[in-house]
């Protein structure tokens, strides 16, 4: 861990920092401090950055812009929604994600599906690569920021875009403590305690932190904003005026009619004309009165008359645009102090960062209410947060380098062990002390009232709760030799709704009576990820932990889990089915629980999950006879013989022909022919993947070429044992294979027509 960076992955734009004696702002390979936290895609070449962003006025629909606003975001969420409705903004797909649920997005580029997490896992490779460059070594861990109000949900799938970009993160830092630890640095002397209030205007979200300073350590109080509230906001309120304005000075109807239907080159260039003309004039306004927009020969009238756009906005009427979200984010400062029962005079200063808190009217509205001496705007109000993640990065490291000679120092030393230099007094003076955090939002657990029936969420932990944290509470089962109790943690988010940030299930081994009581022992880590141990009260040597989704392959298998539970508990079925879905439920979940916490890509979990499936229609599919294993071993030897141990392979030849004989000889065989089958549910799999990619091409459909392609690669990843590389294709061939079958449709169809 000799080179930890500091990460500011912002909305908008993205700093990289690091610290030896000072922090240093890492240029990227533009040489650039700030890399455009953009993605696009250009004959199947990834770009990142400025390139990508340039893409825009060529190819806006295979460019991301702002993906942070949708990281651990569902498609039904209002803001993914408003963003939805705004296709000139983002004129890229965001769709509900193919194969998924309710709670997950989806972004489109190049005609294929990639998560948010994907997405801001190339903008952390490009910074990643540009920090490696310069630093001259590797870089595995990095402190990234995230808005302070994101909930657990976001800030995991911040974790899993960091995995991906092959990054290991040491904290998970809120962006408004960084900017403090930045200032604290400099602007507070020893013994001295400072009550700062951080005020984070950035691209895409609005933060605020509460946080005393004493001696380099950093105590946040509480912390408020709107997730949903940032410059992008701004931006397209100035591009609505300015559509107003024009079609006041021509006469139009609908400016947005006539760019519809403008040819689709000519379109996009307006449109990226006037995104990159309306963020000039945002920037520009800052220091002067007026600014011009000037857009030429992109516009045209139904008649074929030249509309050229040349307007001067005045920071006088900007202002006026723009002062409802500004004095909303003043409004929510407020709201914030009286919550915690803090009052203006004791807050020290009022530190802007984040690039929209550089416009005059925030500064000035501001400083209207809380007073122009206390309000502090930094040097460099975008990079202040990369630095505070940088400083604190150095602090966690296993050693840092030595200011005087360069030598590697070992934390817990007060001497460099090579030079003699008093790194002690060097770290006292300039080093992050202890930084501690609060929570974000309330959050509870949905239980069922035993008086109503009715579900109800129980608190667990308050706001503004100091982390890490825990808390216990009592729970009573519901019915006799229950089996199972779901773990679903909610938050509450704007608007008055409540959130799932991660669920799980806990197993009960005994056998007891409806009312018997367990303890959840909760607990809150230091960045807010939230963990669970349960036990029989009276009976804490059996605490088991529960397996939490964390949004990764764990949640997917979950997911499947969770909808095999509905499914039962909606079903009819027999005493025999019945029981042998409970058999099988416990099963997956002492699976679950051996695979642990903390491992959302292992291998196993797409494992659990194509077993979760292929036992399920073994128990519950209505057509199931005693010959569909039978069936099934005849496809796996006909299809996939190199893919099943060659000891089960001879069994199944073997069986096969006497499974298919009446009496008792013929029920042995079939029994065992279904242990073996229940082996290989990713073989079923397969066949439904190459089921589908036949029946795609008698459509005559491209995608049947693509299945099966697909269904290719799976199996040869499996024969060179990549399991991973399989189930990561297989999922991406079966949200293609469910548009022609439905998986049940195996179950029903002839051998004949798989094989081959």
């Amino acid at each position: 861990m000799k080179n930890i960076i500091g990460i500011d992955l912002g909305t908008t734009n993205s700093v990289v920092a690091f610290k030896t004696r000072d922090v240093e702002v890492l240029r990227n390979r533009e040489n650039e401090e700030l890399t455009r936290s953009c993605v696009a895609l250009r004959n199947e070449e990834i770009l990142v950055g400025k390139h990508a962003y340039n893409m825009l006025g060529a190819n806006p629909q295979n460019t991301i812009v702002s993906v942070k606003r949708l990281m651990g975001g569902a498609i039904n969420d209002p803001m993914v929604q408003d963003m939805l409705s705004k296709k000139n903004y983002y004129q890229y797909g965001i769709v509900p994600m193919e194969g998924g649920t309710s709670d997950a997005v989806a972004v489109v580029m190049g005609g294929r599906q990639y998560t948010p997490e994907q997405i801001s896992a190339e903008i952390l490779k490009k910074l990643k690569a540009d920090a490696e460059e310069k630093l001259n070594g590797e870089v595995t861990h990095a402190v990234i920021t995230v808005p302070a109000y994101f909930t657990e949900k976001q800030k995991n799938a911040t974790r899993l875009a960091a995995s991906y970009a092959g990054l290991k993160v040491l904290r998970l830092l809120a962006e408004p403590t960084a900017a403090a630890i930045a200032y604290g640095v400099d602007n507070t002397k020893a013994g001295e305690l400072s009550t700062v209030v951080v005020y984070d205007f950035g691209g895409g979200t609005f933060d605020l932190s509460v946080l005393n300073i004493v001696d380099r350590e950093c105590l946040e109080m509480g912390a408020g904003g709107d997730r949903w509230l940032g410059g992008d906001d701004l931006d397209q309120a100035l591009h609505n005026y300015v559509f107003k304005k024009v079609e006041q000075e021509y006469g139009l109807s609908s400016l947005q009619d006539l760019v519809d239907n403008l040819p689709d080159k000519k379109r996009h260039k307006f449109l990226f004309a006037m995104r990159s003309g309306i963020k000039q004039i945002k920037v520009d306004l800052s220091s002067s009165q007026s600014q011009s927009l000037l857009i030429e020969d992109l516009l045209e009238d139904e008649d074929g008359n030249a509309i050229d756009i040349d307007l001067t906005i005045t920071r006088a009427e900007f202002e006026k645009i723009i002062r409802p979200f500004v004095e909303r984010t003043v409004a929510l400062t407020e709201e914030l102090l009286n919550q915690m029962s803090y009052t203006p005079d004791m807050i020290d200063a009022f530190l802007l960062v984040g690039g929209s808190s550089c416009i005059p009217l925030v500064r000035q509205l501001m400083a209207e209410r809380f007073g122009v001496d206390k309000v502090k705007v930094g040097k460099k109000p975008m990079l202040a947060i990369a630095e505070g993640a940088a400083m604190l990065a150095q602090s966690m490291g296993e050693t840092y380098e030595c200011p005087n000679c360069g030598a590697a120092v070992p934390q817990s030393a007060s001497k460099c062990p090579s030079c003699d230099y008093n790194v002690a007094a060097e770290v006292k003076e300039r080093g992050v002390g202890e930084v501690t955090l609060t929570t974000k939002h309330d959050l509870y657990m949905m239980v069922t009232d035993r008086h109503t029936g009715l579900e109800r969420p129980e608190r667990l932990f308050e706001k503004q709760t100091p982390m890490p944290a825990s808390t216990s509470r009592i729970f009573r089962t519901s019915g006799d030799q229950q089996r199972l109790m779901k773990v679903d943690v909610q938050s509450d988010v704007e608007g008055g709704r409540r959130e799932r940030q991660t669920f799980g299930f806990a197993t009960i081994e005994e056998n007891l009576p409806a009312g018997s009581e367990f303890v959840f022992d909760f607990a809150l880590s230091a960045d807010e990820t939230i963990s669970c141990k349960v036990y029989p009260k009276g009976y804490s040597n059996k605490a088991k932990q529960v397996i939490l989704g964390r949004g990764q392959k764990d949640e997917e298998a979950l997911q499947s889990i969770d909808k095999m539970i509905d499914d039962f508990n909606a079903g009819e079925f027999s005493a025999n089915q019945s029981q042998q879905l409970a058999e099988a439920l416990l099963r997956y979940l002492r699976v679950a629980e051996s695979i642990g916490n903390d491992k959302g890509l292992d291998t196993r979990w797409p494992e659990l999950r194509e077993c979760v499936w292929g036992d399920y229609y073994r128990i519950t599919e209505p057509s199931n006879d005693e010959n569909t294993d039978t069936m099934l071993a005849e496809i796996y030897c006909a299809s996939y013989p190199q893919l099943i141990e060659p000891n089960d392979l001879r069994q199944m030849r073997a069986l096969i022909p006497q499974a298919k004989v009446s009496g008792i000889a013929g029920a042995q065989a079939r029994e065992q022919l279904t242990e073996l089958v229940d082996g290989y549910w990713s073989l079923l799999s397969l066949a439904f993947i190459k089921l589908a990619s036949n029946e795609a091409t008698t459509l005559g459909s491209p995608d049947g070429s693509r299945i099966r392609s697909l269904h290719d690669q799976a199996v040869a990843c499996f024969e060179r044992g990549d399991r991973n590389g399989a189930f990561s294709t297989m999922e991406e061939a079966e949200v293609l294979a469910n548009k022609y079958m439905d998986k049940g449709t195996i179950g029903k169809t002839v051998s004949k027509n798989i094989i081959g």
